[in-house]
């Protein structure tokens, strides 16, 4: 189903943060990913989906596992028990396994159609600075742009919050904008949110939806 590259956008979006260690350097932040063997991490997603007036609710479990590091790429497997998905269609079980360097680039095993997520800037950012990266997953392309606002605490834990704002062209025609906040602590995201809009093409002899996605994700462990 169509709809589902639609979500995985928002999620892909929501995620891309995920990994990365934040350590000071010269009055800036570097964000790299620093795996460890054996590291697991758990994530509860939360999803409404709106299509004009008429609103829909899912929620599901992912899991996350280091299972090896070489030459800075870590081997990962991801897991979820699968459900319903907001649009009611049915999100089977996964299981997959990808490589991932410390710059958030998918360079092996099943990226899920993936040609590349948002990659960490070669440089330190400061407070205010900004980066920008693109995607594809599964024909479908997302340009995204993130700002490190600062330094906050979110549930018990120091974290970088940074905005993210995320565009997708034709055919899909939308636009996000929304947040999450990273701890420097193993640097794996804690909680991140975000609100998309889309108008994907129309059946024939039927008007374009307007379709509204809110996302929220955060660490259960």
């Amino acid at each position: 189903m169509r709809m589902k590259k639609y979500l995985s956008i928002v999620l892909l979006g929501g995620c891309a943060l995920a990994g990365s260690q934040i350590s000071p350097n010269g009055g800036a932040y570097l964000l790299r990913m620093k795996f460890k063997p054996g590291s697991v991490y758990k994530y509860a997603v939360n999803m409404t989906f709106r299509v004009n007036s008429r609103a829909q609710s899912s929620s599901q479990n992912t899991t996350m596992k280091v299972l090896s590091v070489k030459n800075g790429v870590g081997t990962i497997n991801i897991s979820s028990p699968g459900g319903k998905g907001p649009d009611g269609s049915t999100i089977p079980a996964a299981n997959k396994t990808l490589q991932m360097n410390n710059r958030g680039q998918a360079v092996g095993g099943d990226s899920m159609g993936m040609t590349q997520v948002a990659s960490f800037p070669q440089q330190a950012i400061k407070v205010g600075g900004s980066w920008t990266g693109s995607y594809t997953i599964q024909g479908l392309k997302a340009d995204t742009k993130y700002t490190l606002l600062g330094m906050s605490s979110k549930h018990g834990r120091n974290c970088a919050h940074v905005s993210v704002s995320l565009t997708m062209g034709a055919p899909v025609n939308g636009r996000g904008n929304g947040e999450m906040f990273v701890g420097t602590d193993d640097g794996q995201v804690v909680e991140s949110g975000m609100k998309l809009k889309m108008n994907p093409p129309s059946q024939p002899g039927q008007p374009t939806p307007n379709i509204t996605v809110e996302f929220t994700m955060h660490r259960s462990n």
